[in-house]
């Protein structure tokens, strides 16, 4: 089996272009019990998961949504990932 492990550094994470767009950033690596594995043309591979979360207070919902569809891109030539999963929700403060 072949794994492609890919070191996640300061300068790798993403985390200075979240902090410079919306000001913040929570991150959550864990080494257990998130595991991806998974396969692609009979190669099996096993990922490393990494949470991070950001909240946006600051720009309308359209312009959030286009920065994570070009910033997906840049995160996967810079991972070497076929895909990446982003996920985008509404969140209500109280």
């Amino acid at each position: 089996m072949q794994l492609a492990v890919h070191e996640v550094t300061a300068e790798r994470s993403g985390h200075d272009e979240l902090i410079e767009r919306f000001g913040g950033v929570t991150s959550i690596k864990q080494t257990n019990p998130l595991q991806g594995i998974w396969r692609y043309q009979e190669q099996r591979y096993t990922d490393e998961i990494i949470i991070v979360t950001t909240l946006d207070f600051g720009y309308p919902q359209s312009q959030s949504e286009q920065f994570f569809v070009e910033y997906k891109e840049q995160l996967k030539k810079r991972f070497e990932q076929l895909e990446m999963l982003i996920l985008a929700q509404t969140v209500i403060v109280i």
